[in-house]
């Protein structure tokens, strides 16, 4: 595939690390991978700010309860540095949330 995306399921499972591997093994040579997940920001509180700075008031309660479920628990940040793969890191809603964008450098074996 030349796109692969993983929202919020990377974190569910118990092997991170094998479910990353699987959806890499996805890739066509030149494929992207974009993974998204909270960061050990997104807690009540930080969502709380987040809504009422960005003007959405009390009107996104699905945010509050991702950050609810979450309370900071976070992917590893260190499993995405793979070798054959460059990642670029980019933070989402003032770090409550980090999109991963994850490409194949070279031919290797997920």
């Amino acid at each position: 595939m030349d796109v692969v995306s993983a929202t919020s399921l990377v974190f569910v499972f118990n092997d991170r690390v094998a479910v990353l591997k699987e959806l890499l093994s996805c890739l066509k040579e030149s494929g992207t991978l974009l993974v998204v997940e909270t960061t050990p920001n997104m807690r009540m509180s930080a969502a709380w700010r987040w809504l009422l700075n960005a003007g959405y008031s009390k009107r996104c309660w699905l945010l509050l309860l991702w950050a609810f479920m979450r309370n900071g628990h976070a992917v590893d940040q260190e499993m995405f540095n793979i070798e054959g793969y460059s990642t670029e890191c980019i933070e989402l809603m003032g770090g409550l949330v980090a999109a991963r964008i994850i490409n194949k450098t070279r031919e290797v074996k997920p």
